[in-house]
């Protein structure tokens, strides 16, 4: 597990704008990636898995994540993906991303 910056969300301290944290959690045997943020609806117990976005590609956040059922909720090819508020207002989508902020779109995105 790694900790870094997150180059596109920020949080806000009493002392400004800070970058917020990116967690990066590879798998040893299969070398897969995951990568999860703070859930700020979770005070502190739960984070957000960050996956591209199918419109625009840039990762965002997808799904909350709270246990390993969860992720592996969301990582059944048969369980649609219900994406979580932030999904949709998260900074990073590419202007014009018709899942991004300002757009209406279905609640579930396979």
């Amino acid at each position: 597990m790694i900790v870094t910056d997150d180059t596109h969300r920020d949080h806000r301290t009493r002392d400004g704008q800070v970058p917020g944290d990116l967690v990066t959690v590879t798998d040893a045997t299969t070398e897969q990636t995951w990568l999860f943020i703070p859930d700020p609806t979770a005070h502190g117990n739960g984070w957000l898995l960050i996956t591209p976005c199918p419109e625009c590609g840039i990762d965002v956040p997808a799904t909350p994540v709270a246990t390993l059922s969860d992720l592996g909720e969301h990582l059944d090819p048969d369980a649609g993906i219900h994406p979580c508020a932030q999904f949709r207002h998260d900074p990073a989508h590419l202007p014009g991303c018709t899942l991004g902020p300002h757009t209406t779109r279905p609640d579930t995105i396979r």
